[in-house]
């Protein structure tokens, strides 16, 4: 199920987030500017409401936009031109009046999803490695495998993004410990094999990681079915 975060301080919106439950989409709240940009990791989209204590919706808008991917519609309350500009120069993919339909904003948010997935900006300029349907984020250490994004943890983001700067090569175990791990003595090496185990199971075949017995591992380059 896809997520959305609600910004919105006095939680007046709650019309909208039920709208928007039986959209299938699951809803959650941030009521101050700090905590939307904390909850960034968990959510696939946020609709950003203008009126907050802590931070000007703007500030948080750049702040999010500096720290993450994830689309941003906000919300205003007015219907200025000048408002909109300053929210889409600021890091907003789109503006919508807080008052306009239910079926609007749905419909806006599809859009914002299907432009950011479709027209990805270069690997170049956002350090993206591109596997087929894998696409890693080094900056915001985000996984993606087509249309779905794969939650990871610290150890096994840097484990695959050790694999996808090599795609073509066995990486092996001892390599793999050093960069991953820091050659760290606790660590016995049977933690390689776990992550390995848990990736596979997260991006829904063994063939995306290949093991190659008594060397280490290699990155399909290609997606294998199954």
């Amino acid at each position: 199920m896809r997520r959305v975060l609600l910004v919105d301080a006095a939680k007046s919106k709650s019309d909208l987030a039920e709208f928007l439950r039986q959209s299938e989409w699951a809803v959650e709240y941030a009521g101050h500017g700090r905590s939307a940009v904390e909850r960034l990791p968990d959510t696939d989209l946020v609709l950003l409401g203008t009126d907050f204590v802590d931070l000007d919706a703007l500030v948080v808008c750049r702040t999010i936009r500096a720290k993450s991917r994830v689309p941003v519609i906000m919300l205003v309350d007015r219907d200025s031109e000048g408002e909109r500009i300053l929210a889409l120069q600021t890091g907003a993919d789109d503006c919508v009046l807080s008052t306009c339909g239910h079926g609007e904003v749905l419909a806006r948010m599809e859009a914002v999803l299907r432009r950011c997935r479709q027209w990805p900006l270069s690997a170049e300029s956002e350090q993206i490695l591109q596997l087929g349907g894998l696409r890693i984020y080094l900056e915001d250490r985000e996984v993606w495998l087509d249309e779905r994004r794969i939650p990871t943890t610290a150890k096994e983001f840097d484990l695959l993004r050790a694999l996808a700067l090599r795609p073509t090569d066995v990486v092996s175990r001892k390599e793999l410990m050093a960069g991953v791990w820091n050659c760290d003595s606790r660590v016995p090496t049977r933690t390689l094999d776990t992550h390995v185990s848990s990736l596979r199971a997260k991006l829904g075949s063994k063939n995306w990681i290949l093991n190659v017995r008594g060397v280490g591992y290699r990155l399909a380059v290609r997606r294998a079915d199954g």
